[in-house]
């Protein structure tokens, strides 16, 4: 029969999917959905559909179902978190618009179908796409837009980076900053508040200061994680979060390029996801640090290789609430 409905993508569920959960839905009291993709899929059918979980089980391979079955019976805790953001509109991604079928029109002489210097009628030729979304892309993009009023992060968002659920609860608490100039260094004190054994991820991000129309910057970065041991119910653990005060420090493409550590106020926080914060701090940059000739952390410095290569290209810029 028909799969799909007009105007319908396959990273949303077909019709055979979509009839499937609904007998399951219609009779049994509980339904799990267990998600085996490579790729995310809009999961608005989670919240449309009486469904009281979801697992995400990507390339389970030849074992991984066994541990799917032991997080469903409760042997195991899982303790996981996404690496990318779920959108209930996979098309509403500022990648979208760089879809479609370009080609190059001075590469006859490397398409398939050239034969003695001969052009067939049928000669395909190299494809290519202009990434023009720069730095905005999956959390870096959702949660930059939100802050700056674009979006209506709840319609637009399901799960964000980093989201990720537990049969029992935690708190996080953060301490004072430490630096020497070089390192930041601060524990966080994870303690298992539910009824259940389980770890728990300590996610850490960066806002930078940003000036209207000058490096691009996102407003969440991460830059730091770690996850506790197996906390029993009433268990705490400290853990150290310690980076590098240079790894903050922005590309700027302008130029010739080169990492710029600029000067402000950088908020660092400790947060359940990229959109939740639980506890932040502060570390001021008194004076901008240009490090053209390289980071600490650099073999070889960064710089614009490409330059000569830019074209005609115009890329999405967060200047005036992302005019453009």
């Amino acid at each position: 029969g028909n799969d799909w409905d007009e105007g319908d993508q396959y990273l949303q569920l077909s019709n055979r999917e979509e009839d499937l959960l609904g007998m399951l839905c219609d009779n049994f009291d509980k339904v799990v959905v267990v998600i085996n993709t490579n790729n995310t899929i809009e999961p608005g059918f989670l919240k449309e559909y009486d469904v009281d979980a979801a697992i995400y089980a990507p390339c389970p391979g030849q074992n991984g179902f066994d541990a799917v079955a032991k997080v469903l019976s409760g042997e195991v805790n899982p303790s996981g978190r996404t690496v990318d953001t779920w959108l209930y509109d996979l098309m509403s991604t500022p990648a979208s618009n760089n879809f479609g079928d370009f080609r190059y029109d001075n590469m006859d002489e490397f398409g398939y179908g050239a034969i003695n210097s001969k052009i067939s009628e049928d000669l395909s030729v190299p494809h290519f796409v202009n990434y023009v979304e720069g730095i905005y892309v999956g959390y870096k993009c959702w949660e930059t837009a939100d802050a700056e009023g674009l979006i209506d992060y709840e319609a637009s968002v399901a799960y964000p980076f980093g989201y990720g659920l537990s049969y029992t609860t935690f708190t996080q608490e953060m301490s004072e900053l430490q630096t020497d100039g070089d390192t930041i260094r601060f524990d966080v004190t994870v303690t298992n508040t539910g009824s259940a054994a389980g770890k728990d991820v300590v996610e850490v991000y960066y806002n930078s200061p940003y000036t209207n129309g000058g490096i691009e910057k996102a407003t969440a970065n991460l830059i730091a994680f770690d996850k506790t041991d197996v906390l029993q119910p009433g268990e705490s653990q400290t853990l150290t979060i310690e980076f590098a005060a240079e790894d903050m420090a922005s590309y700027d493409m302008s130029g010739e390029g080169g990492y710029v550590l600029e000067s402000g106020e950088y908020v660092i926080s400790i947060n359940r996801n990229s959109h939740e914060v639980i506890d932040s701090d502060t570390y001021t940059v008194d004076e901008e640090i240009d490090y053209s000739s390289g980071r600490t952390s650099d073999q070889t410095p960064a710089e614009n290789r490409f330059a000569f290569a830019e074209g005609d290209v115009t890329y999405l810029s967060r200047a005036d609430g992302f005019a453009n």
